[in-house]
This record gives structure tokens, C-alpha cells and sequence, in this order.
């Protein structure tokens, strides 16, 4: 089944530049039907019988999105095999002011579906998760928040349940990727407990957003630590349907400064945007991941800075000024005595309207190296002393090439390519007698639809 896959993503890849572009009319849809949908291109706008309509008359908007992808990993891996996953989505914004008259006010849900089978759970065993949408099945509560407006726009506030990576750590020409350290990248994900507020798991918090110019945002946000059980376990099956509302464990705290630069249309140089945050989670070490080593640790909290460039290095002309090309780089610094991950960088090239006659495609490549601290690689000293041969995490590479076509507006196919150096950080393989995981050639393809 991997080598059909195989065959089929890499001649789909091939074959996507010579289809021809769909138009895109957009511009002609009501309000209620939210950019980037696919019912833009259907009969009556999608709503023959005008609910949705009657529903955004009220305040309520709401958008649909399904992604189904298949991958595989024909070598390499812990063992080769391939998947099919999907997730259903409907995120609900409801304005207060329509609603009830309440000024500057949105409620949000953002509800889940989620089915199949994870390659990196099952066979690759990669730290950098080979799909963000990746996840245990389950139908689940994501995120949940009130949000409140002050001084015309100046300040906004969200309080509820919230996912720190849908507002921090973000490059938005990252974006293009599928491999999920290229959201929320795996630095975040290793050290914090449970993974951090991050899919599949928000948690309570309350998050301020500063807009002190037009060009200068400042962020900050206080989560509650562990969004399922610090006790262990997997945290997908502690907090199943994102439903558990723990407010009982120390923070996490985010805060974050965006400068945005060069925007003015006439401005000389291409814009970019640059990010420096921090985040400290307040429980204290030594924690469970690392109960064998006594005074290795030094104690402390999960915590680290990072920084977010996203700069724009070719522009197709004035009147695109999104389409080009876009490079980003994020990097982060930990503790070595309290972090999995002591320092992480990725980075990528993002090509946007340069096939011709198809405008609307984007295709990128992304680089990722995450490396392993001192303290965690001591712990596994210590396991080697007693298992003569036990290899020690070093750091996980992982390369990705991909393209994204639309089909039409609101769907699109993306085959992409994964490479991962060191699965696991050069964790033991159990199914080869303790050796490491060997480096995994992953392919796959993606279907994505938004109504």
C-alpha cells in the first residue's frame, strides 16, 4: 500500500502545475459566507434555503473545514506503514452587539471531529509530529472564549478556554506546512507539561492583546499549567473530549512583542514581521519525565525565550502584495537542568502565485532541528549503565517539500514530502532490539475543503 501511495503523491505533484486555475469570484460573496469557502463558487452562495443567511442576521457566523490525509512511510520509521486520517471542524463566532446589544463582544466555539490513525503515534515515532491534525479519535471541545473589545480596538481581551498556539510562536509563511512543529513548534510541546495549550488541548486561561500602534502588538497570557493530569499518562486520553476545565495547577505565562515594519504600500523595502516572547511554566522541577536523575537536575521551571522572523524577499508586483516569496526563521533557548529541548530553530522558504496559470498555488520547503538537553541525555546515561548499547537522544531533523493547489476556492490537494533524521531524537527502536529509529522517507497527500 506505502509504494501505490508513494507513486500516486509523487505523480499528483507532478502533474498539479499543468491543471488549469479555477477562478476565484470571492469578491462578489455576502458577508456571511467567510472568505476562503467554497460555497462562494456554489448556487445561492451555498445557503438555498437561507439559513445561514438568517443565522448571520442574528449575529452567528460560523465556518466548516474538513482535512483528510493520507501518509505513509515506505522506510524508515520504528515500523513502515500508511494511514488515513481526517478531522472535522466547525468554529462558531457569535456577535454580542447583533445578538443581544452588547457592544465589542464575540463569543467562540471551536468544535472537533477527529478519525484515524497518526503515522508518527503508530509507526514513525517522530517527535516532530508528522500532520498538525494529528490526534487520538475523538469528538472534542477546543477552544471556547469570550472576547471582549476596549478603546477602539486598542485592547482585547479573551478569557474561557484557550490554545496558546492560535496566538503565540506563530510565522504566518510557516503556515504552508503540515508537520506540526511548524505551528507550534516542538520546543513548546516537549517541555511544557501535558504539551502545552496547543491542539488537541486548550485549557482555561485569559489572554491580553495590546495594539500600541499600528505596527507594535504586545500579548500576554496566563494558562492554566497542564490542560489534562500531571500525574502521566497520555494527556489526549486524560482530557478525552477536551472537557476536563482544569484551573487547579500552576500557570503557564506567555507574553510576546510583534513589530511589523516596511507596511506603508510605498514603502521602500519588503515588509516583514518580527516576534520575541517568553514563556514560563510556574510548577517546579523536578518533574516526572526526568525521576531517575536527583541532583542532575538543578531544579526550575519549564521556561525559554524565542524569536519569529517573517520576511518577505520577493514581491510579484503592487498589485499582489502578498504573492512572492517569504522566508522565516524561529528559534528558542531553554534551561538545559528543565527543558527536554534546550534549543530549537527552523526555517523555510514560502512561494506563493509564481506557477503560471496557477496563481492561487503555494508550494514551500521547511527545515527543523530540535536538540536534546544535557539533563534529559543524562537520563538516558543512566538507563545505558544498566542496558549496555542504549543509545542516547542527540536531536530530530526534519525536512519538508510541499505544494498546495486549488482546485477551487475553499478546496485544495497538497502531496507532500517529509524527512526525518533521528525519529524520536535517536530514541531505541522496540521492534529492533533497542537500536535507534532509523531515518524515515515520508509521503503524503492532503485534502482540504472550507464551507
Amino acid at each position: 500500500m506505502s509504494r501505490r501511495l508513494c507513486a500516486y503523491g509523487l505523480g499528483l505533484a507532478a502533474s498539479l502545475a499543468a491543471l488549469p486555475a479555477f477562478a476565484d469570484d470571492a469578491s462578489k460573496a455576502p458577508d456571511f459566507v467567510p472568505d476562503g469557502s467554497i460555497a462562494a463558487a456554489l448556487p445561492k452562495d451555498g445557503d438555498p434555503l437561507g439559513w445561514r443567511q438568517a443565522l448571520y442576521d442574528k449575529g452567528i457566523k460560523f465556518n466548516l473545514f474538513y482535512i483528510g490525509e493520507t501518509f505513509g512511510n515506505p522506510v524508515g520509521g520504528e515500523q513502515q506503514g500508511a494511514i488515513y486520517e481526517d478531522r472535522f471542524q466547525a468554529l462558531i463566532d457569535i456577535d454580542t452587539n447583533k445578538l443581544v446589544g452588547w457592544k465589542d463582544g464575540l463569543i467562540h466555539f471551536d468544535l472537533q471531529q477527529i478519525d484515524g490513525t497518526g503515522l508518527s503515534r503508530y509507526f514513525v515515532s517522530n517527535l516532530n509530529t508528522t500532520s498538525y491534525i494529528e490526534a487520538l479519535h475523538s469528538s472534542r471541545l477546543y477552544e471556547a472564549y469570550f472576547d471582549q473589545h476596549f478603546f477602539n480596538d486598542k485592547i482585547s481581551v479573551h478569557i474561557g478556554q484557550l490554545a496558546a498556539d492560535n496566538q503565540f510562536i506563530i510565522s504566518n509563511y510557516a503556515q504552508l506546512m503540515i508537520n506540526s512543529t511548524f505551528g507550534f513548534p516542538q520546543f513548546a510541546a516537549s517541555n511544557l507539561p501535558g504539551g502545552g495549550a496547543a491542539y488537541p488541548l486548550a485549557t482555561p486561561g485569559v489572554s491580553v492583546k495590546f495594539n500600541a500602534t499600528d505596527n507594535l502588538t504586545i500579548l500576554t497570557a496566563v494558562y492554566n499549567g497542564d490542560p489534562a493530569d500531571p500525574e502521566g499518562g497520555d494527556p489526549q486520553v486524560n482530557n478525552r473530549w477536551g472537557t476536563n476545565f482544569r484551573v487547579q495547577d500552576p500557570p503557564t505565562i506567555f507574553s510576546e512583542g510583534q513589530l511589523r515594519y516596511n507596511t506603508d504600500k510605498n514603502a521602500f523595502w519588503l515588509p516583514g514581521t518580527v516576534k520575541v516572547g517568553i514563556y514560563d511554566n510556574l510548577m517546579p522541577f523536578p518533574r516526572g519525565i526526568f525521576p531517575a536523575l536527583g541532583p542532575v537536575l538543578t531544579g526550575g521551571n519549564a521556561q525559554g525565550v524565542y524569536g519569529v522572523i517573517d520576511q518577505q524577499i520577493y514581491r510579484l508586483s503592487a498589485s499582489a502584495p502578498d504573492k512572492g516569496v517569504g522566508l522565516f526563521v524561529r528559534g528558542s533557548v531553554s534551561p538545559e537542568e528543565s527543558s527536554i529541548v534546550d534549543y530549537y530553530i527552523d526555517s523555510g522558504l514560502n512561494f506563493s502565485g509564481l506557477v503560471p496559470g496557477r496563481g492561487d498555488d503555494s508550494f514551500g520547503f521547511g527545515l527543523a532541528f530540535t536538540h536534546i538537553s544535557a539533563a534529559a541525555r543524562a537520563q538516558d546515561m543512566l538507563t545505558a549503565q544498566m542496558i549496555p548499547g542504549y543509545p542516547i537522544r542527540n536531536f530530530e531533523g526534519t525536512i519538508e517539500a510541499t505544494y498546495q493547489a486549488q482546485m477551487m476556492p475553499g478546496f485544495t490537494l497538497q502531496p507532500d514530502f517529509q524527512y526525518s533524521i533521528h525519529p524520536g531524537a535517536n530514541e531505541p527502536n522496540p521492534n529492533d532490539q533497542g537500536r535507534p529509529i532509523k531515518n524515515a522517507a515520508i509521503f503524503g497527500l492532503r485534502a482540504s475543503l472550507s464551507y
